[in-house]
């Protein structure tokens, strides 16, 4: 596995988001209860960047929703997926959802 912290700089905002390559054929931008992100992205995925960058206003509005009920224990919803959307990348499709 293959992980890191990036940051990205959307409107006035920072999305802080932990990048995670593995060998699988989609992408997942998922939004926890405790509002952190995490993008699964296969290894050799290119443009990741620019597709967390279109999905950032969506990102935004998961964050805002989970904030609104305070600080949560990250195991209260596990594997509950809440919103789900399947992306292409080139040839290949990609699952954005904001499961944990």
């Amino acid at each position: 596995m293959n992980m890191e912290n990036l940051k990205l700089r959307y409107g006035d905002g920072l999305i802080a988001f932990r990048l995670e390559r593995r060998d699988r054929k989609s992408l997942a931008i998922s939004v926890g209860p405790d509002a952190e992100v995490e993008v699964i992205a296969p290894r050799d995925a290119p443009l990741v960047l620019e597709k967390v960058r279109k999905r950032a206003p969506w990102i935004q509005r998961q964050q805002r929703f989970f904030t609104q009920f305070g600080r949560r224990n990250g195991n209260m919803y596990p594997g509950k997926p809440i919103c789900t959307w399947a992306v292409n990348i080139g040839s290949r499709s990609f699952l954005i959802s904001s499961s944990r």
